[in-house]
């Protein structure tokens, strides 16, 4: 072997395993980023639960569970979503009647797919607690269990069902994708 491909052969082979070098280096440093997205879904549907007023909600655009719920009764206008959520967890914990209790916690449901409707996009799924209780969870994106990131945001409800005060009852809103 000649000395030109000598050297040439010896060039080609350092620069190979500078070249892999660098690459396991980068590679290794290389991480997933948070998605800055999950951070604000979370916090959105939380101020749609705690900021939405039922007085100010166009009627005519909700479902008709939440036409006949405002109807009804059931729903006091002047309160926001979040505390009507509350005093439906309070009305649930004081009856002894299963189907009762049912049927509260599908109003929470009604109440919350109608309000945050489009909020989270599907690739990313999401869900409602109060006190640790699940009144929410659609079937929509990962599975939590398979998730890269899990993130929370916490409120408090608390109200008056006529002159007696509920809660505070802690409600949480977990995002992950």
């Amino acid at each position: 072997m000649k000395k030109g491909q000598f050297f040439t052969l010896d060039a080609v082979i350092g620069l190979t395993i500078l070249f892999v070098g660098v690459d396991i280096a980068y590679s290794a440093f290389i991480q997933e980023q948070v998605s800055q997205p999950t951070i604000h879904y979370a916090e959105d549907v939380m101020a749609i639960l705690a900021k939405t007023r039922f007085r100010d909600m166009n009627t005519s655009l909700t479902t008709p569970e939440i036409r006949y719920l405002i109807e009804g009764g059931s729903i006091d206008r002047d309160k926001t979503v979040l505390a009507q959520i509350g005093e439906f967890y309070y009305r649930r914990s004081l009856s002894d009647d299963i189907t009762r209790k049912e049927s509260l916690k599908k109003n929470s449901e009604y109440i919350i797919t109608a309000t945050t409707r489009g909020a989270i996009p599907r690739v990313y799924g999401w869900e409602v607690k109060i006190n640790d209780e699940s009144i929410y969870l659609p079937q929509q994106g990962p599975l939590k269990a398979n998730a890269k990131i899990s993130i929370v945001t916490q409120q408090l409800s608390f109200g008056l069902l006529g002159q007696v005060p509920y809660g505070p009852y802690l409600v949480e809103v977990s995002v992950w994708g």
